[in-house]
């Protein structure tokens, strides 16, 4: 998997994380993402959501991904290059699949040679793969346990995904966000696409998330940990969820244009 497409991977995976607390005439909320490549410092993303539409920013070099469900495509802006590559879901389901595929053939050969490595090191590779590498036939449930905290100045509610005894993610979800009922459509069609698109990654988490009340404040998977820090009501512009003037289309990472160029 390229380094490109890995990337947009865990911009989607962050999207599916926080944007249960829709309003229906939109929202903009802020949000850090912590561990793992990101480090301590965290990684800043600004999503705006409208109906059908959703727009997810870098803050720090203002490159965004935007998911038009009413078009079924996704577009990845390179700010600075001033360069973009657009894919429809179904053929970017299609390209998951074929790296799942290439990606068993790889784990088959990795369990071959994990026979001798250290029981910690082989629980650390399946807790930031999500998984266990000999699979697992079991399905992921979500209970909502009685702990309750204050993030991010709201009001939260803790949920435990689990796979059998094995913890996959921890939820922190408020009712302090109104608005979510209005855009519940758009929410499901887009999980419903993401774990399509990421079967080995998503697998029964997207479906256990829909299960919890409430706006994730907080979502803690593996070594990586969401926070939100800032959410509002905005009605954004459909011209802020479209590729600026003057961009260039390039070919999807790994497999080329789909379709025709755009006219000049």
């Amino acid at each position: 998997m390229t380094h490109c497409r890995l990337r947009t991977l865990l911009l989607l995976v962050t999207i599916v994380g926080v944007t249960h607390g829709l309003l229906a005439q939109g929202l903009y909320y802020e949000s850090v993402l912590k561990g793992g490549p990101f480090g301590d410092e965290g990684h800043v993303t600004k999503t705006y959501l409208m109906p059908k539409m959703m727009k997810h920013v870098n803050a720090a070099d203002q490159d965004f991904l935007l998911l038009l469900l009413d078009k079924q495509k996704i577009i990845s802006v390179d700010a600075k290059a001033k360069t973009y590559w657009e894919q429809t879901f179904a053929d970017m389901e299609q390209s998951m699949k074929e790296a799942s595929k290439a990606m068993d053939e790889q784990l088959a050969e990795l369990r071959a040679q994990m026979k001798d490595m250290p029981e910690d090191q082989r629980k650390m590779m399946e807790q930031m793969m999500g998984t266990k590498l000999e699979g697992s036939t079991e399905s992921v449930r979500i209970s909502k346990t009685g702990e309750t905290k204050k993030i991010s100045g709201f009001a939260c509610t803790k949920y435990v995904a689990k796979e059998g005894t094995k913890e996959l993610m921890t939820i922190w979800t408020t009712k302090d966000v109104k608005g979510f009922e209005p855009l519940r459509k758009d929410y499901e069609e887009l999980s419903r696409r993401m774990t399509s698109m990421n079967p080995r990654f998503m697998k029964g988490l997207i479906d256990a998330m829909m299960k919890v009340d409430g706006f994730p404040i907080q979502t803690d998977w593996a070594e990586l940990s969401t926070i939100v820090t800032r959410v509002e009501q905005r009605s954004t512009p459909a011209s802020e969820f479209a590729v600026p003037a003057g961009y260039t289309k390039e070919e999807v990472p790994g497999r080329g244009i789909q379709g025709e160029e755009d006219p000049e």
